[in-house]
């Protein structure tokens, strides 16, 4: 038993009042091994032996860093593309994602292509005399014009983007997800191999008997 009236008693009366003090610091921590560590360091400072480290030789307890809802630098639109436990700190991973997702989405015209061939009706001409009223349709008319005008057997989503820039149509950011999109809407299109789109029976249908829609008010 400690006696109160040596020095020993007196400190441990010190560290008595002060307990509930101590305890409310050390239980701000949410680790148990940082609780341990906050409770030797106390001690410590009250001169008891057996203490810990030095407070300032204590390693701070590492933190996680879990990207806000609003932070915009982990790329969404491939929705969902950055994955769980990146934190928002590592630069280089949203790179890699953001260099991927814009190399998925980049479609690069194709150049050297001859719309305007010889004998046949250039592609300006075509479309103009088809006119096509959205995307759907003008997904179509180039479509068309590449497979049953200019005969070429493997079409490809840079052919496309090739027909949209001859004629100055505005094409949207992914061509290749936009002619996915018509043809599974309208089924003028078979897009199951994005090296080989082609035109199905409706879709030649459609550009040949139905554009331009007045036309085809006209017969009915």
């Amino acid at each position: 038993m400690i006696d109160p009236e040596t020095p020993s008693g007196t400190q441990f009366d010190r560290l008595l009042s002060v307990m509930p003090r101590m305890a409310q610091a050390v239980n701000a921590f949410e680790s148990e091994d940082n609780r341990r560590l906050a409770l030797q360091v106390l001690v410590r400072v009250f001169g008891l032996p057996d203490g810990p480290p030095a407070p300032e030789e204590v390693a701070e307890p590492a933190l996680s860093v879990v990207p806000s809802p609003g932070d915009d630098r982990v790329e969404e639109s491939d929705q969902g593309e950055a994955g769980p436990g990146i934190a928002v700190g590592d630069e280089s991973a949203v790179r890699r994602r953001s260099r991927k997702s814009a190399a998925r989405k980049s479609w690069p015209s194709v150049p050297d292509i001859n719309f305007r061939p010889d004998g046949k009706q250039s592609l300006r001409e075509f479309a103009k005399a088809k006119a096509p009223a959205n995307i759907d349709e003008r997904n179509a008319v180039a479509v068309y014009y590449l497979q049953e005008i200019l005969g070429i057997a493997a079409i490809h989503v840079g052919h496309v983007v090739a027909a949209y820039t001859e004629c100055d149509w505005r094409y949207p950011a992914n061509p290749g997800n936009k002619l996915s999109v018509t043809a599974s809407k309208t089924n003028w299109l078979v897009t199951s191999d994005m090296k080989a789109i082609r035109l199905t029976h409706q879709g030649r249908n459609l550009v040949h008997l139905d554009l331009p829609r007045s036309r085809a008010k006209k017969s009915a």
